[in-house]
């Protein structure tokens, strides 16, 4: 049971940081957030990003949150897999 209940946090991990990773390119891409595409990636990220932004300290134009959501996700990740 702790093995699917792992498999499936990994899962989810997977999906979030490829979904944070194609929500950085398109945020260097393109500024408009017209696109369905676009628009899902920010439903799906900023519930991650919103409470980090909080914590980290603002920088000059540099949005860092994503990064620290992808190395957060990575660790879960990794202790998921030695599970």
């Amino acid at each position: 049971m702790i093995e699917v209940i792992g498999k499936v946090i990994f899962l989810f991990c997977e999906i979030l940081t490829i979904a944070l990773l194609f929500r950085s390119l398109t945020s260097l891409i393109s500024t408009v957030k017209t696109n369905r595409t676009t628009n899902l990636l920010y439903l799906v990220t900023e519930p991650i990003l919103v409470p980090l932004r909080r914590i980290l300290p603002l920088s000059s134009r540099v949005d860092y949150s994503p990064f620290v959501a992808i190395a957060i996700l990575q660790v879960i990740i990794l202790i998921t897999g030695l599970i």
